[in-house]
């Protein structure tokens, strides 16, 4: 487990909004490219998985994301993203697209999964608060519109 790991949820908390913005500032300089994913994780009843990061800056559902590590491919990632994030196990993983955007500077290349979850969902209380199932059709208002790109695709 890693050290930051040890510390009580809360400041775990802090330290990575602090990081989240130090991070930002680091690729405005160093505009490195990224290789990440974004998860559409579906139930057996069709809902999509929403979670609230907690180093967000706005208060919105997104969808779990992560990035590849050295060497790891975009299935593996989406894999260890979703059990790191929510708990869930992966069952059936498609990919369904790519995307490259500019994020805070840096380019971002995000391989976009539709994932069937397993298992029982829960928010780690540090870096995701809060988790939700929603009906593809019926989002909460504050899922942002890329998000709504991506599950879109992955349900379609």
């Amino acid at each position: 487990m890693p050290l930051i790991g040890l510390l009580p949820a809360g400041v775990h908390r802090a330290v990575l909004r602090v990081a989240e913005q130090v991070r930002r500032r680091w690729w405005r300089l160093r505009k490195p490219t990224l290789r990440g994913v974004a998860i559409a994780a579906f139930d057996d009843g069709g809902r999509v998985l929403l979670v609230r990061h907690s180093y967000r800056m706005r208060d919105e559902w997104h969808l779990p994301t992560g990035g590849c590590r050295r060497g790891e491919e975009p299935m593996e990632a989406g894999v260890r993203e979703l059990a790191e994030e929510t708990g869930l196990r992966a069952g059936d993983v498609r990919e369904i697209g790519t995307d490259c955007f500019n994020l805070h500077g840096a380019t971002n290349n995000v391989t976009i999964l539709a994932i069937r979850a397993q298992g029982e969902a829960r928010a780690d209380g540090r870096e995701i608060r809060e988790i939700r199932w929603a009906d593809p059709r019926a989002l909460p208002p504050s899922v942002p519109q890329w998000a709504r790109g991506y599950i879109e695709q992955a349900a379609g």
